[in-house]
């Protein structure tokens, strides 16, 4: 199940829903406090795709040092001090 299972990083895209307009979040913000919606998006658009390439990054991080265990899985010995 491990050796299948999705990258850890993956499992962060999840809180990017909030803050990426358009966000429900935003809206009911919005509404409670009398704020303008279109103001709440414009100020959630840098914030959120700050966070979107960061997670990029850290996707393409985990890919490479996956590619790089399974090329070197031949030729590196098969001791863990884990297992």
């Amino acid at each position: 199940m491990t050796r299948r299972s999705p990258p850890q990083s993956s499992s962060v895209s999840a809180g990017l829903a909030i803050i990426i307009p358009p966000s429900i979040s935003f809206i009911v913000y919005g509404d409670i406090m009398q704020q303008s919606v279109g103001t709440l998006f414009a100020a959630g658009v840098v914030p959120g795709l700050v966070v979107a390439s960061f997670l990029c990054v850290a996707v393409l991080a985990d890919q490479q040092e996956a590619r790089l265990q399974r090329a070197l899985r031949g030729v590196l010995p098969r001791k863990s001090f884990l297992r």
